[in-house]
C-alpha cells in the first residue's frame, strides 16, 4: 500500500457540491509503518463511491511531490473520533515511546 517517501499526512478534505474542498491536514511524520497503521485504524468507508461528508487522504511527500495513496469517507461523527484516534496516536509516538528524548 505505501512505498518509500519523505513524510506522511492526512489531509482532511469536506465534500461539496463543486468538488472536495480542504479543510485541514494532520502530519504524521516520516515513519511508513506508523502512517499505515494510523490510517488503517481510521473509522469510515474505504470505497471511494462511499457515502459521507468527509474524506480523509493519506498522502506521501518526497522532493515536494505529494503522491494520494489511499482515501476513506467519514461522516462527522467519525470524523471527530478520528481526529481523536489521530492526536491520541501522535502523543503515544513522540511522548510515550521516544527512545530518544530529542526525537
Amino acid at each position: 500500500m505505501i512505498g518509500m517517501a519523505g513524510s506522511y499526512h492526512i489531509s482532511l478534505e469536506l465534500n461539496t457540491l463543486f468538488g472536495m474542498e480542504t479543510i485541514g491536514s494532520l502530519e504524521l511524520g516520516t515513519e511508513k509503518d506508523f502512517a499505515a497503521q494510523v490510517f488503517e485504524e481510521l473509522h469510515g468507508d474505504d470505497q471511494v463511491t462511499g457515502q459521507g461528508s468527509f474524506t480523509l487522504i493519506l498522502t506521501a511527500c518526497e522532493d515536494g511531490v505529494k503522491l494520494p495513496l489511499t482515501m476513506k469517507r467519514c461522516n462527522s461523527d467519525e470524523l471527530a473520533w478520528n481526529v481523536k484516534l489521530i492526536a491520541r496516536e501522535l502523543f503515544k509516538k513522540y511522548n510515550l515511546e521516544a527512545d530518544d528524548p530529542d526525537n
